[in-house]
C-alpha cells in the first residue's frame, strides 16, 4: 500500500463528469505512469481519454485483446504505476468477442488480478447506475448489466472507490462515516450514566434527572424512562411499560393553577 493510504484506486463517473481527469490527477506526483486505453476508440483518436493521458512521461497505450488487460495487471511489478481508462470500453469489447460464460470468467479473473496487485493502481469506469434500463436497447441492457457486475467485482477489490460528479469527487469507500455499533456490542455505549435535562413545570428550573443504569439497553428493555434525544421526538415501541397518570399529582396542579392569574382565557 502507498504512504497515502492507498495501492488500487476505482474512479466511476458518468459520460463527461472529469473522471478521467480526476484519475490523472491522483498520479500527478508520478513522474512514470503507463496509461492503458481499454476504450475502443483508443489513443489516436485525440479525444478527451488521449488529452488526459498524454503527460511527459507517461506512456500511453491500448489494451489490445481484452484478456491482455488482466495479464497487464497481474503482471505489473512493484515500484510501477497503472491508469486504466477505461473499464466501460473493456466490457463493451469483451462481449463483442466472448460468450457469457467466458466473460462472466474475464471479470472474475480481473478483480482478482486487481486485489493481488503488486503496482500502483488506479482504474476509470463508468457508473452503470446513471442511466435508466427502459431507455436501453436489449443489447445496451446486456452491457449495462455485465458493466454494473464488473464494477462490484472490482470495487471490492480496490483500496479505495470515487465516484466523481460534474468534476466534484464524492469519496464512497473508505468512508468518513462513524461507524455503528454490532447489536449486542457495547464497546461503544457510554460506561457512565448520562444525566438528562428535565423542567420544574412549576419553577421552570432545570433538573438533572440521572438516566438509567443500563444506558446501553436504553432501546431495548421495556422502561418507563425514555432516552432524551436531541432534535428527535420520543420513541414508543410495543412491549414498553408506559407510567399511569398520577392522580394525586394532576389534583396538585389544579390547585396550583387555581392561584395563578392568567390575562384573558389563558389555560396555563
Amino acid at each position: 500500500m502507498s504512504v497515502d493510504g492507498w495501492n488500487t484506486a476505482l474512479v466511476l463517473g458518468g459520460i463527461r463528469s472529469g473522471k478521467s481527469a480526476f484519475a490523472a490527477a491522483l498520479l500527478a506526483d508520478e513522474a512514470n505512469v503507463r496509461c492503458v486505453v481499454a476504450a475502443a476508440d483508443g489513443p489516436s483518436t485525440g479525444g478527451p481519454v488521449a488529452t488526459e493521458l498524454r503527460r511527459p512521461g507517461w506512456m500511453v497505450e491500448q489494451s489490445g485483446e481484452p484478456t491482455r488487460l488482466i495479464h497487464l495487471i497481474a503482471d505489473a511489478a512493484p515500484g510501477e504505476t497503472l491508469l486504466i481508462d477505461d473499464l466501460a470500453g473493456w466490457v463493451r469489447r469483451l462481449i463483442e468477442v466472448h460468450s457469457p460464460t467466458e466473460v462472466t470468467a474475464a471479470i472474475d479473473r480481473l478483480a482478482s488480478a486487481v486485489h493481488a496487485c503488486r503496482a500502483r493502481l488506479v482504474l476509470v469506469s463508468a457508473e452503470a447506475g446513471l442511466t435508466a434500463p427502459a431507455a436501453l436497447a436489449a443489447a445496451d441492457r446486456v452491457f449495462v448489466d455485465t458493466l454494473a457486475t464488473l464494477n462490484l467485482a472490482v470495487a471490492r477489490a480496490c483500496d479505495t472507490v470515487t465516484l466523481v460528479v460534474a468534476g466534484q469527487p464524492i469519496r464512497l469507500r473508505p468512508s468518513a462515516q462513524v461507524p455503528q455499533p454490532v447489536a449486542g456490542d457495547r464497546s461503544a455505549a457510554p460506561t457512565q450514566p448520562v444525566p438528562s435535562i428535565a423542567a420544574d413545570s412549576a419553577t421552570g428550573r432545570q433538573l438533572d434527572v440521572p438516566a438509567p443504569a443500563a444506558a446501553a439497553d436504553a432501546w431495548t428493555a421495556p422502561t418507563a424512562v425514555l432516552p432524551v434525544m436531541s432534535g428527535a421526538e420520543p420513541v414508543f415501541e410495543p412491549g414498553m411499560d408506559l407510567p399511569l397518570p398520577d392522580e394525586g399529582s394532576a389534583a396538585q396542579a389544579l390547585d396550583r393553577l387555581a392561584t395563578l392569574d392568567f390575562p384573558g382565557g389563558g389555560l396555563g
